[in-house]
């Protein structure tokens, strides 16, 4: 069920965090998972990889060259953190650029504000104020996006931790000369109380990364695989196509850790009907 068109595929680790980040599931399996349903990239995250790979990538690498697929690489500690929590993972911070740089990733995505995530429910701000929090996000952008850039990665700001459009599009103007791209979530945006279609055609010419979640119509938290929610994936897809994005539409969901067994299962069935929707856009670009 491979797609070789121009609609691209990805896997995106939050499917399998339970598992990954328990052991349960190895990298291996992550990537061979991804593979074997005809992605081509993946999603991942700095804190996604075992304590020991973070010291030394080596095995990641090696299993990066035996699936040469696209990657997403992250860092999943919110820009408005206090100035102490920043300087107490530093080494992690220099470490994971390191990484993304050795596997080749195009894209580091970046969280900005802090919230609270819980199954079920919606996320939860943790902000002390709109206007102060958006300050600090610009100032650690402003100090760590040259970085990224000087190796040859793209930052991208999440639209997670009431990161919507209106606050990501207020952003730029504290960003001096930094082109602000953003890494898009359409399950997100509708459990942030928006319509995701119209924050995905806001928000699709600065896309660097887009990951496709679905969400129940009683119940915004839960997950459930594409197609049996409210959101019409193929919809943002063709928004985001339509503004001559290149880059992964990653599947993404979010399991409670009770049932990770059922992670790989679900991330299966959600991206075959990825793939089927991809072939569809496709047909109708063509026509």
């Amino acid at each position: 069920m491979e797609n070789n068109a121009s609609i691209q595929i990805g896997l995106d680790w939050w499917c399998c965090h339970n598992s990954l980040m328990t052991g349960v599931t190895s990298l291996a399996q992550f990537f061979q998972l991804a593979a074997s349903a005809g992605c081509q990239g993946v999603g991942l995250d700095y804190f996604a990889l075992p304590k020991a790979m973070r010291a030394d990538p080596s095995p990641l690498l090696k299993i990066r060259r035996k699936y040469d697929m696209q990657v997403v690489f992250g860092f999943g500690v919110p820009l408005s953190s206090p100035e102490v929590a920043w300087q107490m993972i530093t080494d992690d911070w220099e470490r994971a650029l390191l990484i993304a740089q050795q596997l080749g990733a195009s894209v580091f995505t970046l969280h900005g504000g802090m919230s609270l995530a819980l199954p079920g429910i919606p996320p939860i701000g943790l902000s002390l104020g709109r206007r102060r929090e958006n300050k600090a996000i610009a100032r650690r952008l402003q100090e760590i996006a040259p970085q990224i850039i000087d190796v040859g990665l793209q930052p991208a700001l999440l639209n997670n931790g009431r990161m919507d459009a209106d606050r990501l599009q207020e952003l730029e103007a504290d960003l001096a000369g930094i082109e602000l791209k953003v890494g898009f979530n359409s399950g997100w945006a509708v459990m942030q109380g928006h319509d995701p279609y119209r924050e995905a055609a806001r928000l699709a010419p600065m896309a660097a990364y887009v990951m496709l979640r679905d969400v129940p119509k009683n119940n915004r938290g839960a997950a459930i695989s594409p197609g049996e929610g409210e959101i019409e994936l193929i919809e943002i897809m063709r928004l985001f196509a339509r503004s001559e994005y290149q880059g992964l539409f990653s599947l993404e969901f979010a399991l409670p850790p009770w049932k990770h067994r059922r992670e790989q299962t679900m991330a299966t069935a959600g991206l075959t009907r990825l793939q089927q929707l991809a072939q569809r856009l496709e047909k109708e670009i063509a026509s």
